[in-house]
């Protein structure tokens, strides 16, 4: 019976598609006809439709009840033998052979009968029973009532109490005002529980198009008329001044940055919106801001930003062009809400300048959004008008998930080595980069470099950030406090030595940050160590609880290395071997820690491996080849690297100079081996390195938690030393 056959596909907003769906629903609901053909041909039933069809079943279900039970009763003496009781049967055991089946009378009502096997001289139950005519008509009941329409949610509620809504079966009651027709409940342990399933009416149906009809950005955009947006904030259909209609399909939501769509509005770099996607301002590509309305008559006023505003490169959702990063910062692939939001330094070339030296956030809004990427900043300390950046001096990232966040971004970033290179912070009052401004230094120390940042989970407004002061020989680790969420920072050393380099991760439960500690590969020391910090004393601790620092705030650095107190997570197998730390991470079970051990000498060893900690002895898992180091020479030791997913999940690069082989294997164990599938290779010369799963912050009771997302990002291109390298960002989903 459709009114309209425009044949568009599904789902449509065609007003014909939408009137045709409003004119099927009323059939369906209010129809004495039996079925109704929708606007793409199908033919479905009608409420008249479902119930002719369960009277017909119940009628059917009584009557095949009927002739089972008939057919038992003339069937129930196997081995010409029928017993009252378990006991009975079991007392003609003799008479009853090995591998037999029989039946003994059933105790209740439940069943007629109840099967049961010799199993060595024992009869046991095979779970088989003969339904007897209260059980089948009881069960016919709760069928036919499960998809019943109650007046109302008590009357539900009485049918399921009096046991004809089974557990886990489904039903419907009217609803109680005009936003629908009926809402569906489910028997949950007794009690029915909405689904958030519903029959839609006519009226919901009428409102959902005067949404539509009255969310619209007018004398907003130059160009654009009217643009509709869905309850999630994301733009679905707009039109332009020349009559053209486009589908963006753009995310809104988190005063998202629409700068891709300079091509279909010229001159905007880009807009910011609110919450619930009304245009704040826009930006044009001069650098001018405008508001939507600023004379009283609804005529934009154009206002001169205070910072030059950057038009982003933009990039499509999987590769991002000429950056890179190091794996001794924390926090450069994060997420909130739909934000995903990564951190990288530019290559240094001179040529184009724009890019020497230049800090940057990338940002992409939902799983098919288009990254743009953001430089805020250059470097302090500049290495020369011919070398290249240094991928240690990527910024780390650190999010504010509160509703009334004052600054949801905060960047920390300090040079690898320098005079100039401080402890930094930027700040940006949206979750746009592009508003990230306005740098402060936190320590003026130079030779600072490697921020790890951290919010406290039950106090937001504390703030920790770890950074390395002076050489790789002479290193001390500084802990820098805030608790007035960034305004004003204490800062002391609290561990130190010759090469020591540290990792680390927020726990799981909130409590404290996991510190895993190691020398650097070149060292003959090839333990990797165990520390947490408590957020509760700021003191240092091992697993067990024994206190290394009583508050690292206040107390003198120690050599972790000649101490006993934090534990031997992993050691090298061999005295021949080294090993170089990638990660820690915490997976509210098991401490993880990722590490590559190999021959120092000649790689002739090579191995990617993961110790699992929980006090103790750790658990060491052999997972695959680590590969060769990437740099020209040996030096540094920087094998590719790879990251844990989870305890049996885990992702490992490779590189071979000879054949020319770069590779990303994902690792699964199924208990006994790990095996491997190739996600990513190239033979062209190119390396893989550096993955990194996307962390995702979140908000629970006013607690700041997280949770490892599905997207990872590694990097893909040219890498011959930490200053010389010309990588892609890849992102893929596992």
């Amino acid at each position: 019976m459709t009114q309209y056959n425009t044949g568009n596909p599904v789902p449509s907003s065609a007003m014909p598609d939408i009137w045709d769906n409003n004119a099927t629903i009323d059939v369906f609901v209010n129809s004495s006809e039996l079925t109704v053909i929708t606007r793409t041909g199908t033919e479905v039933d009608t409420l008249s439709g479902i119930q002719k069809k369960s009277d017909d079943q119940r009628v059917q279900i009584a009557e095949d009840g009927a002739a089972v039970v008939e057919e038992t009763r003339k069937n129930l003496i196997p081995l010409s033998r029928q017993y009252m009781t378990l006991a009975a049967a079991q007392a003609d055991i003799a008479n009853i052979p090995e591998g037999s089946a029989t039946y003994y009378r059933s105790p209740d009502d439940s069943a007629l009968a109840i099967e049961v096997i010799n199993n060595g001289g024992t009869l046991e139950p095979t779970g088989r029973k003969m339904p007897s005519q209260e059980y089948v008509e009881e069960r016919t009941g709760a069928i036919l009532n499960s998809i019943r329409i109650y007046s109302s949610q008590a009357a539900a509620q009485a049918d399921a109490d009096a046991g004809n809504i089974l557990s886990g079966a489904t039903a419907f009651y009217r609803s109680p005002d005009d936003s629908a027709l009926a809402i569906e409940v489910m028997n949950v342990g007794g009690t029915l529980q909405p689904t958030g399933r519903k029959m839609p009416s006519q009226q919901y149906v009428d409102s959902v198009n005067e949404y539509l009809v009255t969310r619209l950005y007018e004398e907003t955009l130059p160009g654009i008329p009217v643009a509709f947006i869905d309850d999630n904030g994301s733009v679905f259909l707009y039109g332009t001044d020349a009559g053209e209609t486009h589908v963006p399909g753009l995310s809104l939501q988190y005063c998202v940055d629409i700068a891709y769509k300079t091509k279909i509005i010229p001159g905007v770099s880009h807009v910011e919106l609110d919450e619930n996607g009304f245009v704040l301002r826009w930006i044009d590509d001069t650098g001018v801001t405008h508001y939507p309305a600023g004379d009283g008559n609804n005529n934009p006023e154009p206002v001169v930003a205070s910072t030059a505003v950057i038009s982003p490169q933009v990039y499509d959702n999987a590769l991002i062009t000429e950056l890179g990063y190091n794996q001794w910062i924390n926090n450069v692939a994060v997420k909130f809400g739909r934000d995903y939001l990564f951190s990288s330094v530019r290559l240094g070339t001179t040529s184009p300048s724009r890019i020497f030296g230049a800090l940057a956030i990338s940002r992409r809004q939902g799983e098919r959004g288009r990254f743009g990427l953001y430089e805020f900043a250059r470097q302090e300390s500049i290495l020369g008008t011919t070398a290249s950046t240094d991928d240690h001096d990527a910024p780390s990232i650190l999010l504010d998930t509160r509703s009334d966040a004052e600054k949801p971004i905060t960047i920390f970033q300090a040079d690898h080595s320098g005079s100039l290179a401080w402890l930094r912070k930027w700040e940006a009052s949206t979750l746009d980069p592009a508003n990230i401004a306005n740098p402060v230094a936190i320590s003026d120390s130079s030779n600072m470099t490697y921020a790890q940042s951290y919010r406290n989970p039950n106090n937001q407004n504390e703030i920790m950030v770890f950074s390395r002061l002076g050489s790789t020989n002479s290193a001390r680790w500084l802990a820098h406090r805030s608790t007035d969420n960034g305004k004003t920072w204490q800062s002391n050393p609290f561990i130190g030595g010759a090469d020591l380099y540290m990792t680390s991760c927020q726990s799981m439960d909130g409590s404290a940050i996991h510190l895993a500690i190691q020398q650097h590969p070149r060292s003959t020391d090839t333990r990797v160590l165990y520390l947490k910090i408590k957020w509760s004393d700021k003191s240092a601790v091992n697993y067990a609880g024994t206190v290394f620092l009583a508050n690292i705030m206040t107390a003198t650095y120690i050599n972790p290395f000649t101490s006993s107190v934090p534990d031997v997570v992993f050691e090298a197998s061999l005295t021949t071997n080294t090993k170089r730390l990638f990660e820690v991470k915490d997976d509210g079970t098991y401490l993880l820690f990722l590490v590559a051990e190999f021959n120092s000498t000649n790689y002739s060893y090579r191995r990617m491996k993961m110790s699992r900690f929980s006090g103790g002895t750790p658990v060491i898992y052999d997972i695959g080849d680590c590969g060769s180091p990437m740099n020209d020479d040996d030096a540094t030791f920087y094998v590719p690297g790879g990251t844990i997913i989870s305890v049996t999940d885990v992702l490992v690069c490779f590189w071979s100079k000879v054949p020319s082989v770069g590779r990303i294997t994902r690792y699964v164990y199924d208990g006994a081996n790990w095996n491997g599938t190739v996600v990513d290779e190239v033979t062209d010369g190119r390396k893989i390195c550096r993955p990194l799963v996307f962390q995702e912050y979140y908000q629970d009771n006013g607690v700041l938690k997280y949770k490892w997302d599905t997207t990872v990002v590694y990097l893909r291109g040219i890498y011959n030393a930490y200053r010389d390298f010309d990588l892609d960002a890849v992102l893929i989903n596992i």
